[in-house]
């Protein structure tokens, strides 16, 4: 979520909340990581996101996620839209279903 002077004419319905994880690529340093491997292997990024996010990557071994606590992190995850249009009949009955589906995955 950007600031919120940043969202005005934004309207955003949260569904649920996602661990955040700090994913890299399966041959990344610091997937085994060592003080010289950190110090003297190459540059190469971190990707800090919603652990869904990257679930495809981590399951098919072309990512892993470094072992950092992040059990107090969370993302939320729903449905960003412009609050002054209106949304056309196909568009509400696809949120009313998704908003549904979150009713019933909760009352489980």
């Amino acid at each position: 979520m950007g600031r919120p002077e940043t969202m005005a004419g934004l309207s955003f319905t949260q569904l649920f909340s996602e661990q955040v994880v700090f994913a890299v690529a399966i041959d990344h340093p610091l997937a085994h990581a060592t003080g010289r491997t950190m110090t003297l292997g190459p540059a190469a990024a971190i990707w800090i996101i919603s652990k869904g996010v990257v679930a495809q990557d981590i399951e098919a071994g072309r990512m892993v996620t470094l072992p950092i606590d992040t059990s107090t992190m969370a993302g939320p995850v729903g449905i960003l839209a412009r609050s002054e249009e209106d949304p056309t009949p196909t568009i509400r009955l696809f949120l009313q279903s998704i908003l549904e589906a979150r009713k019933s995955a909760e009352s489980r």
